[in-house]
C-alpha cells in the first residue's frame, strides 16, 4: 500500500453486521471487547491477519451510540509484524511511524524497532521483582505450573491488588506500559509472569491466566509499548544467537519443549517484525515448533516463504486432545501423577511379626 491513514478511529475496527451496524447486546449496548486482534490499519498485510492486537483498559466500556463510545475507550495497541503500537485516547489510533511504511511485505517494510529506553527496562526489572517474590509466596500459582508439567526456572506472578502503586513506582508510566489500570491496580492479576527481552534487556512482561474460564478471551498478555519506540522482545533470547533455532508461539510451548526434549527454545509470541527477522537471517536452521492448528501452520508456512529450505516444521505429535508442547507436558504430568496414585503401596511393618 502507497499511502496510510495517520490516524484510525477504534469504532472501525469492531464487528458489523450485514447492515453495517454495530454489534449490541439485549440492552442495545454497543459489544466491545476488552481484547481485539485483527488486520493492522497501517501497514496492511493479508486480509486474515491477526496481527495487530489492542487492549481496552479500563474496562468494560459501556456505550450506547458511537459518539459516547469514541469518548470512553482507552488502551494500548500493538501491531506485531510492523512494530507500531501506542496508546489509544478518545478512542483513536495515532500511528508514530506513519510516512514510512511503504509496503505491507515483511522483507521491505521499514525497521522502526528502535533502541529499549532505560527508564523502561528498569522499572520492567523492578516489576519482575515484586512479581517474582510474590510467586515464592503464592502456593496456588506453583500448582498450576504443577499441573500443567512445567517447571521455570525464572517465573513471577501477580495475585492483584495494587502492589505495583504501593512500590512508589512511578504511576504514569505505568499506565503507559499497560501494568496498571486507571484505579491503580495492577492488571496482570492472577497471571503467571514471564520475561520477554531484547539484546539482553528486559523489554516486555507476558501474563498467562490462570484461571482459565474468568479469562477466556484474555488469556495471553503482554505489557504495552510506549510511542511504538522498541520491539516486545523475546522469551529465551539468547536462542536467537545459536545456529540452530527453534521457535515456539507462547513461553510455555517453550518451557515444556525444553523439558520434554532436553533442547531450548524461544517464543516470539506474536512478535515476528523486522528485528527478529534480521537475526534469523544468519542462522542455519529454523525449527518451527508452533501448534498443530490452523494459526500454527499458517506461522510456520510464512516462515518458509522467507527463509525457504532451511525452515524445518518441528509440531507436536499428532495425538487427540494435544495442539501444543504445553499439552504434551501436561499429558505427561498426568500419566505419572496416575502412576505415582496407583503404585502399590508395601505394607506396614508390624512389630513382633518381623514383616
Amino acid at each position: 500500500m502507497d499511502t496510510i491513514e495517520r490516524h484510525i478511529s477504534f469504532v472501525d475496527l469492531l464487528s458489523r453486521d450485514d447492515k453495517g451496524e454495530l454489534y449490541r447486546d439485549s440492552e442495545g449496548k454497543i459489544v466491545i471487547p476488552q481484547n481485539l486482534a485483527c488486520r493492522c490499519p497501517f501497514h496492511g498485510g493479508s486480509p486474515d491477519s491477526t496481527a495487530f492486537s489492542i487492549t481496552i483498559n479500563p474496562f468494560p466500556v459501556q456505550a450506547t451510540n458511537e459518539e459516547t463510545l469514541k469518548e470512553k475507550i482507552r488502551g494500548v495497541y500493538h501491531c506485531w509484524s510492523c512494530g507500531e503500537s501506542g496508546p489509544i485516547r478518545k478512542g483513536i489510533l495515532e500511528a508514530k511511524n506513519a510516512a514510512l511504511y511503504q509496503s505491507s511485505t515483511y522483507k521491505t517494510s521499514p525497521k522502526v524497532i528502535k533502541v529499549i529506553p532505560d527508564d523502561i527496562s528498569q522499572v520492567l526489572e523492578r516489576v519482575f521483582e515484586i512479581y517474582q517474590e510474590e510467586y515464592k509466596k503464592n502456593f496456588k500459582a506453583r500448582g498450576y505450573l504443577v499441573s500443567r508439567g512445567i517447571h521455570p526456572e525464572i517465573v513471577g506472578f501477580c495475585p492483584g491488588g495494587s502492589l505495583l502503586q504501593e512500590a512508589g513506582l512511578p504511576i504514569d508510566l505505568l499506565k503507559q506500559l499497560a501494568l496498571v489500570r486507571d484505579d491503580g491496580r495492577d492488571t496482570m492479576w492472577n497471571r503467571i509472569i514471564l520475561p520477554f527481552t531484547w539484546k539482553d534487556k528486559l523489554s516486555c512482561l507476558y501474563g498467562r491466566s490462570i484461571l482459565s474460564n474468568i479469562h477466556k478471551d484474555g488469556r495471553h498478555r503482554k505489557t504495552g509499548t510506549l510511542q511504538g519506540s522498541f520491539t516486545q522482545g523475546v522469551y529465551n533470547e539468547s536462542v536467537l544467537n545459536t545456529q540452530r533455532v527453534i521457535i515456539t508461539e507462547a513461553p510455555f510451548d517453550a518451557i515444556a519443549f525444553e523439558e520434554l526434549k532436553g533442547t531450548k527454545a524461544s517464543a516470539l509470541g506474536g512478535t515476528f517484525n523486522n528485528a527478529v527477522i534480521d537475526r534469523l537471517q544468519t542462522v542455519e536452521k529454523i525449527y518451527m515448533a508452533t501448534d498443530s492448528d490452523d494459526p500454527g501452520n499458517q506461522a510456520c508456512a510464512r516462515v518458509m516463504e522467507m527463509y525457504g529450505d532451511k525452515v524445518k516444521r518441528l509440531a507436536p505429535p499428532k495425538i487427540e486432545g494435544i495442539k501444543d508442547w504445553t499439552d504434551m507436558a501436561q499429558q505427561r504430568a498426568e500419566k505419572q501423577r496416575e502412576i505415582e496414585k496407583n503404585k502399590i503401596k508395601p505394607s506396614p511393618k508390624v512389630e513382633g511379626f518381623g514383616v
